[in-house]
């Protein structure tokens, strides 16, 4: 491994096993992926995250726990990590989108992980319940890289896994990338049945990988 201008070049390609043989969880918030953001360490333009052509690696994502299919779990929401095999799509990029959400009895938070690419981005967002009440909130997530080390968390995000790098088309490159869980407050006594994302947002682009309630 060599390091020259802020980039990593590995000379043994690297691939994440597929089919372990390891259950995966039902996921009970599937989401439709729009985006392919994460590429293995041997063929690091394979996919496009940030517009640029850099992505996540799948290797240091899995190298801190996070696995195609597996649960994540942070702050007691059990989120189910996209399955897709490297590469595939794995976010999805808001545009508007309606998402059901499965109704857990007394749920209070519905939380994301996530994050934005040339962020942070920031947007309005809508939770419907199951009577047809709605309920607006801002849907906030810092840049991946926290705008290369500059940057410190949004209000409201917690990093939930940061990375010693991000695969670009010229090689890997030293900027940090994170994974961001944000939550937001359900209303008492009332049920969830989706949320629907941003249409817009202020700059950049939001991408959301996994929907939890607890």
């Amino acid at each position: 491994m060599t390091f020259a201008n802020n980039t990593v070049n590995l000379t043994i390609p690297q691939t994440i096993p597929q089919n372990s043989g390891n259950p995966h969880p039902a996921n009970p918030n599937p989401l439709t992926f729009n985006n392919v953001g994460v590429s293995n360490d041997n063929n690091v333009a394979a996919a496009n995250f940030d517009g640029g052509g850099s992505s996540y690696s799948a290797q240091t994502l899995q190298n801190v726990g996070v696995t195609s299919g597996k649960t994540v779990t942070f702050n007691g929401v059990n989120f189910v990590w996209p399955d897709a095999v490297v590469p595939a799509p794995d976010n999805v990029v808001a545009k508007g989108q309606v998402i059901p959400v499965a109704p857990v009895q007394g749920a209070t938070t519905l939380a994301f992980l996530g994050s934005s690419s040339n962020g942070p981005s920031t947007g309005n967002a809508t939770i419907t319940y199951t009577d047809g009440t709605k309920q607006n909130f801002q849907m906030l997530f810092s840049d991946w890289t926290l705008n290369g080390g500059r940057s410190t968390p949004s209000a409201g995000n917690q990093v939930v896994v940061q990375m010693p790098y991000r695969n670009t088309p010229n090689g890997m490159q030293t900027h940090k990338p994170n994974v961001f869980y944000i939550g937001v407050t359900l209303m008492a006594g009332k049920t969830i049945q989706s949320v629907t994302l941003p249409s817009s947002v202020n700059r950049g682009q939001i991408h959301v990988f996994a929907v939890g309630t607890k």
